[in-house]
């Protein structure tokens, strides 16, 4: 089966969105795996190259050249920056379904099929992910996305843990579009979520359907991991106790920020201390009789000493390295 072109005024079943920069090296593996697809659904290709200082942008149209009518190249004259380009995809996008890969990233053959009947079958889910493989910038797997994640869930279960799931396998219904991005001149994949799992549930697929290219030069968890850190409480900050239990809203608030009182303990960044102390107190609408900075550092306490506990049974009993789990949901 392989997937094929709309005709001219046909809408397409699937609509695929890539952003890619500075993926010389990667983009080729990434758009082959797309049009690769075991499916007989109708499939658009939308490629934003965000004028690329490489050879991306001749891949691309190399593609485009080679699949006309399926692959169909948004080639900025200027660089738009990383919203403004994932933004122009999804927005042009014609599909029932849009799915979204960054160019570093790659699908395995049966992922769009498999993600188009859930929605067919699941109307209760506005969105569908799968886990991943993790692999190196050598193409070596060395462990999976997530475990223990539910079929189905909804946006208290997205928050307890943080964000579990990989952005590179989300396919959402096209209605949701108007609802799911922040009107915000930046935001993270997380917040995303958050918007779409008030308008619905999220279905996941616990099959490895993608591949996700950890530590990449283009990797923005690499590039700026307190920016992110940011950009994850900025999207925490969006869930209202209309939205969720208020007691399950405080432990979400006051684990992220153990975590990120970890990290700068971790990291000396000591000056990093008082600045989340004060986003902590600017957080609205959820009122406690414990500070929510109080429960942080008390989670921050108890995880460092799990932490500790967890590397001497690492060593005790090392499993191989192909089976960490990066981003762990808990059961």
């Amino acid at each position: 089966m392989s997937p094929q072109a709309p005709s001219t005024a046909a809408v397409p079943d699937i609509s695929i969105c890539v952003v890619t920069y500075n993926h010389e090296h990667l983009i080729r593996q990434c758009l082959q795996s797309l049009v690769d697809q075991h499916t007989r659904r109708s499939l658009e290709i939308i490629v934003g190259e965000d004028c690329s200082t490489d050879g991306t942008r001749r891949i691309v149209q190399e593609f485009a050249d080679k699949y006309p009518g399926i692959i169909k190249p948004l080639l900025h004259e200027k660089n738009k920056g990383m919203i403004g380009n994932y933004l122009s995809v999804h927005r042009s996008a014609t599909g029932k379904y849009i799915c979204h890969c960054d160019g570093d990233d790659f699908w395995e053959p049966g992922k769009v099929e498999l993600q188009a009947q859930f929605l067919d079958n699941e109307p209760d889910c506005v969105a569908v992910l799968s886990n991943s493989y993790v692999i190196n910038e050598q193409g070596e797997r060395i462990g999976v996305f997530s475990e223990h994640v539910r079929r189905k869930f909804d946006l208290a279960y997205l928050i307890r843990d943080g964000n579990f799931l990989h952005h590179s396998t989300m396919m959402y219904r096209a209605e949701m579009r108007s609802v799911m991005f922040p009107p915000l001149p930046e935001f993270i994949d997380y917040h995303i979520y958050i918007l779409l799992a008030r308008q619905g549930k999220l279905g996941y697929i616990d099959e490895y359907l993608a591949s996700y290219r950890t530590q990449s030069a283009s990797s923005v968890i690499r590039n700026d991991n307190e920016r992110i850190r940011r950009l994850n409480w900025q999207a925490l900050a969006e869930v209202k106790p209309s939205d969720a239990p208020l007691d399950v809203i405080r432990k979400a608030d006051a684990k992220f920020l153990a975590g990120a009182f970890y990290q700068a303990l971790r990291s000396r960044r000591f000056d990093l201390y008082p600045k989340w102390i004060e986003l902590a107190g600017q957080r609205p609408g959820t009122r406690s009789t414990v500070p929510l900075q109080l429960q942080a550092t008390a989670l921050m306490a108890g995880s460092i000493l799990g932490k500790v506990a967890h590397r001497l049974r690492t060593k005790l009993h090392a499993a191989p390295a192909s089976n960490r789990v990066f981003y762990p949901k808990q059961p």
